[in-house]
């Protein structure tokens, strides 16, 4: 395999004739619209993704080494942060090489999902060895999967990870043994550590309110912030400084979870996996 194609040879020859010929017209039928196509959405994939993605694009001067820009998402059957992301690479020159996974389940129409991938691999500056692969995300933890043998075998590292959760990174149990997203990111993190120097980029998007957050896991969360707080009582005050936390959600100088506002259940969240990111990075060998 050519050193230089981190993804191998692509399949696009295989699927010519595949789609349906008239292209737009199973996209301008289109009724079934999804959380993913809300205006917010889209704010977040142009103004923040699109945004750090070109500066780091710049930063790496992937023009000036002839690299393409190599993405890893859960782009739905839209493709919709892929779409957000190609004017960068145009404006800078340089190919945009994506690797998807998508379970299949979000859009029921293989035709329509295989139309709207078409389109998009017809777009200037789309990596002709760009695909969208069918297995779920969990699956990156299971050494047997196709998500695994595409991504973790076949891949050398990647630019960009973009892990846009429908649902919560905190939704099991933690610590429980079957494939889950937990492991899924940790499998992806350490393969990004073994085969990486240079700088890169993770996204990571999950719900976070009560109902979608397992409880003991959230106990595990908390209990971590406590025992970081009771060695450093300055933390305390610099959560409450910053807002993350009101003084009232406090009990004698712990966080008392049953206290939480809706908001503060979601900051306590993202510092919970915060911590659990940079502690999955700092003591994988080799440390990031």
């Amino acid at each position: 395999m050519n050193q230089n194609d981190v993804f191998g040879n692509g399949d696009s020859s295989f699927e010519e004739g595949v789609a349906p010929n008239p292209v737009q017209d199973a996209l301008s039928h289109r009724t079934k619209f999804l959380p993913w196509h809300k205006p917010r959405k889209q704010w977040i994939r142009k103004m923040q993704w699109a945004d750090s993605i070109a500066l780091l694009v710049d930063t790496l001067k992937l023009k000036d080494l002839h690299e393409p820009l190599r993405y890893l998402s859960l782009p739905g059957p839209d493709l919709l942060d892929i779409r957000s992301i190609q004017p960068i690479c145009v404006d800078r020159q340089i190919e945009l090489q994506f690797i998807g996974l998508n379970a299949g389940v979000d859009d029921s129409d293989s035709a329509l999902s295989l139309a709207l991938l078409s389109q998009v691999r017809a777009l200037p500056y789309i990596h002709k060895a760009s695909e969208v692969v069918t297995d779920k995300f969990e699956h990156l933890a299971q050494q047997k999967s196709i998500a695994y043998a595409k991504i973790i075998t076949l891949q050398r590292s990647f630019d960009v990870v973009n892990i846009d959760l429908c649902g919560s990174f905190a939704e099991n149990l933690s610590g429980a043994t079957e494939p889950n997203i937990p492991t899924a990111i940790f499998s992806l993190l350490k393969h990004q550590l073994q085969h990486r120097a240079k700088d890169w980029l993770f996204f990571i998007t999950t719900r976070s309110d009560r109902s979608a957050v397992n409880s003991k896991t959230m106990e595990s969360f908390v209990k971590w912030l406590n025992e970081q707080i009771a060695n450093n009582l300055a933390l305390k005050d610099t959560i409450i400084e910053k807002k993350l936390l009101s003084a009232d959600e406090f009990d004698d100088n712990l966080i008392a979870i049953e206290r939480l506002s809706p908001q503060s259940h979601s900051n306590v969240l993202s510092m919970g996996l915060g911590h659990w990111i940079l502690d999955a990075l700092i003591k994988t060998a080799p440390a990031w």
